[in-house]
């Protein structure tokens, strides 16, 4: 229900999350001495927040503002791969793990705008006015699923994270390289 200049200005409020958030997240790893609870708690936060504001839409703009910036926080935690990807790989291999970190982050994302797209066209009932599509909020409320879904699966998948806090953080050799 917003106009899309005021959607796009309480969306922005997920990367000033982002940006207050990329800052405190290693900060608070290092002081837990951990990389997988921050991923598992903030992407658990995440998706709890996402799903409140697709499944109960009629928030203002202040609220859905203050809530994407309290997601921004809490996903920001996955910056923290790129740690992890540092931390597991060799010396001599370390840009390669950034990279490739990076490389799947961009694959996520490339794989998710068209999945939204296509489940969107899949629940459309033909409806078109002025010659654009429409779609209901049941339509958005599902197709846009997926990201909270996707965080819930990140949950999952950090159980089965080694663990990578180690020496490297104190200056000293990563563990993968003894």
């Amino acid at each position: 229900h917003f106009s899309n200049a005021k959607a796009a200005g309480v969306v922005s409020f997920i990367y000033l999350g982002w940006a207050i958030g990329g800052f405190m997240v290693g900060w608070i790893s290092n002081k837990l001495r951990s990389r997988r609870l921050p991923i598992t708690v903030g992407s658990l936060v995440a998706a709890s927040l996402l799903s409140l504001v697709f499944l109960t839409p009629g928030w203002s703009g202040v609220t859905v503002s203050l809530i994407f910036l309290v997601f921004g926080i809490f996903s920001s935690a996955q910056v923290l791969t790129f740690t992890i990807g540092r931390e597991i790989s060799s010396t001599k291999s370390a840009g390669t793990a950034i990279a490739l970190t990076n490389m799947f982050i961009m694959i996520g994302g490339a794989l998710l705008q068209p999945m939204v797209g296509i489940v969107l066209d899949w629940l459309w009932d033909g409806t078109i006015v002025d010659g654009l599509h429409v779609y209901s909020t049941a339509n958005f409320q599902v197709a846009l699923s997926v990201l909270p879904a996707g965080l819930l699966l990140s949950v999952i998948l950090s159980f089965f994270l080694k663990e990578s806090f180690c020496r490297v953080t104190h200056g000293e050799a990563p563990v993968a390289a003894k």
